[in-house]
């Protein structure tokens, strides 16, 4: 038994998420992009999210350090934040 997802099972993952909603295909991409933990991906806000920038602040746990991520290849923008509320 593997440890770890390969590249198919997160298009899968992915797949499906965006047929259930927008909102958890966010989600889930978010999670797999920057690496997050659970609890790291629900404590995400609007707020977080710079749109002029492109970027997400996120607030780490587990000791790691809070930062600012870039969100390099996706294009945010308003009718992207609607579907995340």
């Amino acid at each position: 038994m593997r440890a770890y997802l390969s590249p198919k099972d997160v298009l899968n993952i992915l797949e499906a998420a965006r047929e259930s909603s927008t909102r958890d295909w966010c989600m889930f991409l978010l999670t797999f992009r920057h690496a997050l933990r659970s609890r790291e991906a629900r404590q995400l806000k609007i707020a977080d999210v710079d749109m002029e920038n492109s970027t997400i602040t996120i607030r780490c746990v587990k000791g790691s350090r809070s930062g600012v991520h870039r969100s390099t290849g996706i294009r945010v923008n308003r009718h992207s934040t609607k579907s995340l509320r």
